[in-house]
């Protein structure tokens, strides 16, 4: 794990060696209704520009939906997936 930091301000957490997790939702979040499994070789988490970025055998589980893909960028800001 590396994590780094910008001007004293968490910026990233990069995971290697395999990692997973899940996101609950906000209760006030209308456009994700349930928590997101998921995980892959590599977990980039990018705060300061809001992206997860997940690399290498990346799987996803959301409610009745399994995505298996490559890799896949998660835009946090606008609720964007691009698996590929």
């Amino acid at each position: 794990m590396i994590i780094h930091f910008e001007d004293k301000e968490l910026h990233s957490i990069d995971i290697f060696g395999g990692g997973r997790g899940i996101f609950t939702p906000d209760s006030l979040n209308t456009q994700v209704v349930a928590p997101i499994e998921y995980q892959s070789k590599i977990i980039d988490y990018n705060l300061k520009d809001k992206e997860t970025n997940l690399y290498s055998e990346a799987e996803i589980h959301y409610v009745d939906m399994v995505l298996k893909a490559g890799n896949v960028n998660v835009d946090w800001t606008s609720n964007y997936l691009n698996a590929f």
